[in-house]
């Protein structure tokens, strides 16, 4: 017999939400990020964002990715660098854009990102 103490509680509708806002939040940035890396020509730099951070393949090494793309692994070090700075810069311009004043701002962004947005 199963033990109700056992199965977990479901999600409040609040987290629901929360998580699916998070996730419109992030799928906007991940959209903004690879249209100013085609403005820029660094297709291959999304590309390599795409393969290492948004996969979600663990066994994906740097290493890896610069046999695959042909470039060293300081070039997929540099790269990877660039996008998830833009990332951050895009996501945050986005968040702040949603909030109605700084406060609700850095509270977002802490709960977002889990640090404070200067």
């Amino acid at each position: 017999m199963i033990d109700p103490a056992a199965i977990p509680a479901p999600e409040s509708l609040e987290d629901l939400f929360e998580k699916e806002w998070l996730r419109s939040l992030f799928a906007l940035a991940v959209e903004d990020l690879h249209e100013l890396c085609v403005a820029r020509e660094r297709e291959r730099t999304f590309r390599l964002f795409e393969s290492y951070d948004l996969e979600g393949n663990d066994k994906t090494s740097y290493e890896q990715l610069s046999k695959e793309y042909g470039i060293s692994v300081a070039d997929v070090t540099n790269a990877l660098a660039w996008a998830r700075r833009e990332f951050r810069r895009i996501a945050l311009e986005r968040l702040r854009e949603l909030c109605g004043s700084e406060e609700e701002f850095q509270r977002e962004a802490r709960a977002a990102f889990g640090w404070d947005a200067k």
